[in-house]
């Protein structure tokens, strides 16, 4: 049989397939996942509280009303949409870890959806299954989407957009079905818009994964020698430009240039000192200027974080190396993927390459990784998280090559006379049992060591801390609560369940650090020890010797990590 012939098998896909894989996806990112991680990390706890902010007031506690572009925070404006994501499962659940999550693992579970359907689109029903599965269970998006990370929805959007915007582009083709292109087309539109308001990486990734999208799947050169026919866009264009009217007139504001400027690589001196001292030593000749540009050097930055989205260490080895965003158990993938994927590039570099799809998908791999390309951190498996989903598509058509071949070759040697028709499902299930055991164990690592060796990178701790210090606190008692484990007032105000109109009376005045609160009412958020009579509550190593401890709060390790004491 010819090398991916199967490529060609004929579509049919049961109703209850891509809702079993979505609900296959939505259970493993919701298990205990207010266990594993053990505590909200600080960006959680923020969207969470300005989210509740909202619902109870109409504005971010800030006191700003309904932000479109970005919220303030912590003076990294994020982008706004999550958290309105996250008011009706606030309203519903209340200010909890679950609720702040839960948009998250919804997302994430629609983006397993989703892919199977363009995946399907573009190849076959058994390719898309095992794709979406291989999405659904993989470490990468998994532990992501376990975690109120804003970029899930930003995922979920992009994938959406390049689906509607495929659709759109085929149904254009029809000239009776000009009902159906108009709403597949505004639905794109709306999609890639949306998109940007959820993620900061999506305001680059948005616009190249339509423009792209776009160029490969549209027929122009039927369509162009009817040039009129193109002004069927123009609503989709249009509702486009509106739903980023706010975003585009904010461009330069701190509101979308903050946090570009915080991460750019374009924001880190050295390679301009680089350029200087190299033409320096060349004596500032003429080819120096143009050999040791400044350019030159931050290119090479740019092409060695590209790449290092695309290593073994990433993809098999480690993963990111920011315990948040992957294990590091196993890479971004499991380690058995550099089978199926290898194995899929072949067979659709062989098999597959006529097709538009396969020069589409292969654009929208390379593009995925340019956003976080041009900040400081990489690999960055939350920036590049839209590379997720294409590599489990192209990990897909490897094993569904390999299980075919396996099939094939059995059945050549005559090794299975009476068990032919049977076994083709029994392969099927064996894989997809070894593939449940990858995962659990993934699972037993993730849930009884991870979640007690990285408990501090998530400040485990802080809700224990902000019980004990708000039950011992005295009437009208000054509290002063160290600042070491960050961000220490949004924890107050997310655990301590704290009125936000009241947060935003207190935003005139006190003291702050990039928009984060060093006082509120009788509570102090200090650097190093504090010697003022008060409540405390500090790390041993900036506990006084003779301070009596009240209560001691440990880790999942039993170490401790704060002292309540007073003095």
């Amino acid at each position: 049989m010819k090398f991916g012939k199967w490529l060609r098998a004929v579509k049919f896909t049961p109703a209850w397939l891509p809702v079993l894989l979505v609900l296959l996806a939505f259970g493993l990112r919701l298990f205990q996942n207010t266990v594993t991680p053990p505590s909200p990390y600080w960006e959680e706890v923020a969207l969470g509280y300005d989210a509740y902010s909202i619902l109870q007031t109409g504005r971010d506690h800030h006191g700003n009303v309904l932000p479109i572009v970005a919220f303030p925070s912590f003076g990294d404006y994020k982008p706004s949409l999550y958290f309105y994501t996250l008011v009706p499962s606030i309203a519903a659940f209340g200010l909890n870890v679950w609720a702040v999550r839960l948009p998250a693992v919804i997302f994430s579970a629609l983006t397993v959806g989703v892919a199977f359907l363009l995946f399907q689109k573009w190849t076959n029903t058994r390719i898309a299954t095992w794709a979406a599965f291989l999405l659904a269970i993989q470490p990468w998006s998994w532990q992501v989407g376990r975690v109120g990370f804003e970029v899930n929805l930003a995922v979920f959007l992009l994938i959406s957009g390049v689906y509607t915007l495929n659709q759109a582009s085929e149904y254009f083709q029809n000239v009776k079905k000009q009902k159906t292109f108009l709403a597949w087309s505004l639905l794109a539109a709306t999609c890639l818009a949306l998109s940007m308001y959820s993620y900061h990486g999506a305001r680059l990734l948005a616009p190249l994964f339509g423009v792209a999208t776009l160029l490969i799947t549209f027929d122009w050169k039927s369509n162009w020698k009817k040039p009129v026919r193109l002004l069927n866009w123009l609503p989709a264009i249009i509702l486009g430009f509106v739903l980023l009217a706010p975003l585009l007139m904010s461009l330069l504001s701190p509101s979308v240039q903050q946090r570009f400027n915080e991460t750019s690589i374009f924001s880190d001196p050295q390679p301009v000192l680089l350029s200087n001292q190299y033409r320096e030593l060349a004596d500032q000749a003429w080819w120096s200027r143009i050999v040791y540009h400044r350019y030159v050097f931050w290119g090479q930055a740019l092409a060695t974080n590209y790449l290092k989205h695309f290593s073994l260490s990433f993809l098999f080895l480690q993963g990111d190396a920011n315990p948040r965003h992957t294990s590091q158990y196993f890479g971004a993938l499991y380690p058995w993927e550099a089978l199926t994927l290898l194995v899929g590039v072949a067979v659709a570099a062989q098999s597959f390459r006529h097709k538009k799809a396969f020069w589409l998908l292969v654009v929208l791999t390379l593009l995925s990784p340019i956003a976080a390309s041009v900040t400081t951190a990489t690999p960055h498996a939350l920036r590049a998280l839209p590379l997720a989903v294409w590599l489990s598509l192209w990990s897909g058509i490897g094993m569904a090559e390999l299980i075919h071949e396996a099939h094939a070759f059995l059945l050549k040697k005559k090794l299975l006379v009476k068990v032919t028709r049977s076994f083709a499902p029994l392969l099927n299930g064996a894989i997809i049992v070894f593939c449940l055991i990858s995962m659990g164990i993934l699972w037993v690592y993730y849930h009884y060591q991870y979640r007690v060796e990285t408990a501090n990178q998530w400040q485990y701790g802080y809700e224990p801390l902000i019980s004990t210090l708000q039950n011992q606190a005295l009437p009208g008692e000054q509290i002063f609560l160290s600042r070491e484990q960050g961000r220490p007032a949004m924890y107050l105000f997310f655990f301590g369940k704290i009125d936000p109109s009241k947060v935003q009376q207190a935003e005139s005045g006190g003291a702050k650090d990039q928009q984060e609160f060093l006082e509120f009412e009788n509570w102090h958020f200090v650097d190093g020890q504090n010697t003022q009579p008060g409540l405390h509550a500090a790390s041993p190593g900036l506990t006084p010797e003779k301070a009596t401890v009240i209560q001691a709060i440990p880790d999942l390790q039993g170490k401790v990590i704060w002292n309540v004491y007073r003095q």
